[in-house]
């Protein structure tokens, strides 16, 4: 058995406390460091009624962050840690699974996205909260072409801030727009920052054809609905919160 420790906090699949899921009375909300948790876990590849099963081999436990938008790098680091957020990761030989149950984010529509560095150890830019990469990094790995920046999911959230997405991705899956890269290409090795991005309130009618499909936006493109925010730019539609799953 394998087990990983990150910032003072070590879990193993079996034994998940407060130390490492969401709690009310978790013991180390006051800090502000990543913490990530790693285990091997029985292949279930026999397994043909639960084909996500395949992604269950290793999971990671992490911390959720919002983004700094200060300069000179707006959005690109982690500043803070979100309290009682985590975000957990399954990988399998082919693909990986990604939940994060989060709050504290402002209401509206929002896309998640995953930056997929397939060679981490190219990296040199690491991230204070702990990650290995950074955005940084994506202009030498976007020309070795091994890194990618796509769509995973979208959702909507309500006026309390909190939120849970989901999402799974195989190798070589483009389940969404791309901004570039060919996605996940090592399950195994990559390290993989889910990053939340808000796009405003949400445009919600059950007769106007115009809301309909702007909210079909806010959920599924890049720039959904900064059309309604000053110069439409990907800016105006910000990264508010962050997680990162290393391998190291």
């Amino acid at each position: 058995m394998r087990m990983k420790m990150f910032g003072g906090v070590a879990c193993m699949f079996g034994a998940m406390t407060a130390a490492c899921g969401p709690a009310d009375n978790d013991p180390v909300e006051d800090s502000a460091q990543g913490a990530q948790s790693e285990d091997a876990l029985p292949s279930d590849e026999d397994d043909e009624e639960s084909p996500h099963l395949r992604y269950t081999q290793q999971l990671s436990v992490s911390r959720v962050f919002t983004l700094d938008p200060a300069g000179p790098n707006p959005f690109f680091f982690a500043k803070s840690r979100v309290k009682y957020a985590w975000s957990k990761l399954t990988r399998g030989s082919n693909g990986v699974c990604l939940s994060i149950d989060t709050r504290r984010l402002e209401p509206g529509a929002y896309t998640t996205w995953f930056r997929v560095f397939n060679d981490p150890d190219a990296c040199s830019h690491p991230d204070p909260a702990g990650a290995q990469c950074s955005r940084l990094d994506i202009p030498a790995c976007q020309a070795a072409g091994t890194c990618s920046v796509l769509w995973v999911t979208g959702t909507i959230v309500g006026i309390d801030g909190k939120s849970h997405v989901s999402a799974c991705l195989d190798e070589g899956e483009m389940p969404g727009f791309v901004f570039f890269g060919g996605g996940l290409t090592d399950a195994q090795g990559a390290e993989i920052h889910a990053v939340m991005k808000h796009h405003g309130d949400a445009a919600f009618s059950v007769s106007n054809p115009a809301d309909q499909a702007r909210l079909g936006r806010q959920v599924s493109r890049p720039g959904g609905n900064c059309e309604a925010m000053p110069g439409d730019t990907l800016t105006a539609c910000p990264d508010l919160q962050v997680t990162y799953h290393g391998v190291n």
